[in-house]
């Protein structure tokens, strides 16, 4: 399974490099996600719902308010460290965060619950595959040109359209557990390595913000509701990475049907 294992921990190390090439804020602190545009099909779920707690912001959103509701939180006045440190407390205190970006030749969309686990999709040139991360386990299924590359035509039709389980602490597996854990995604993309200036006033999806600006990207924080993190933009044009949905209700679902690892690694050894 060497093959698989490497395959599998490009997809986790593209989402994490994406997070850590366009790095400009500062965050020991996690967050979580919501929807993920592409949510993999299956027959139960586990549902979450998370409710919205004190944030370091005058004011605390809530999921059905518009960004026409928000009043101004007064950062865009204050410091670059200052922006960076409310926004990295907000995105600790977020119970959910849907996060979609693209850095290179690799793209992602997943939904990250706090506590709970993570779905959706990661693409990584060619080869694209799905992602549930629930409690301990982790559940994956790729399309035909993943499996094929990571063990040829006869694995593909093998595994078919079926999903593939396992432990999120396998080691063979230890890119799923970067994909489970939002509080390392939130390292990685909100802990700038040098210094940050504060930049323009701009808008991300129609909601005011501030740029946050380091040799690595930009961090744009929103200046009404909670000054949540909102996009990172890598230097060079290397990648976008968008953050939304914070703290809106979302149910990991769990597929019905699955083939174990251990399965596959026990008939490879064989």
């Amino acid at each position: 399974m060497d093959r698989f294992d490497h395959h599998w921990r490009l997809g986790a190390v593209a989402l994490l490099c994406a997070a850590a090439l366009s790095a400009c804020g500062g965050s020991d602190e996690p967050a979580t996600t919501t929807s993920a545009g592409t949510t993999p099909a299956a027959d139960t779920t586990a549902t979450t719902s998370p409710t919205t707690t004190e944030s370091p912001a005058t004011t605390t959103e809530s999921p059905a308010a518009t960004t026409e509701d928000l009043p101004d939180n007064g950062f865009a006045g204050q410091s670059a460290n200052n922006i960076l440190a409310a926004a990295r407390t907000s995105a600790q205190q977020a119970l959910s965060v849907h996060v979609i970006g693209e850095v290179d030749d690799t793209s992602f969309d997943i939904t990250f619950v706090r506590d709970e686990g993570s779905v959706g999709s990661v693409t990584v040139g060619d080869t694209s595959f799905e992602i549930i991360a629930a409690g301990d386990r982790f559940f994956m299924r790729g399309d035909d040109a993943f499996y094929e590359e990571i063990g040829g035509a006869s694995l593909a039709e093998l595994i078919g359209d079926r999903w593939l389980a396992g432990p999120v602490d396998d080691p063979q597996f230890s890119g799923v557990a970067a994909l489970a854990n939002v509080d390392r995604l939130l390292e990685e993309s909100l802990d700038p390595s040098g210094g940050i200036e504060k930049g323009e006033a701009t808008e991300v999806d129609g909601r005011p913000a501030i740029a946050l600006v380091s040799d690595e990207g930009t961090l744009d924080v929103a200046t009404t509701g909670t000054p949540l993190p909102l996009r990172i933009t890598a230097q060079d044009d290397r990648g976008v990475m968008t953050f939304e949905g914070w703290d809106e209700e979302f149910e990991i679902p769990i597929p019905g049907e699955s083939i174990d690892v251990s399965e596959l690694q026990r008939g490879a050894t064989k």
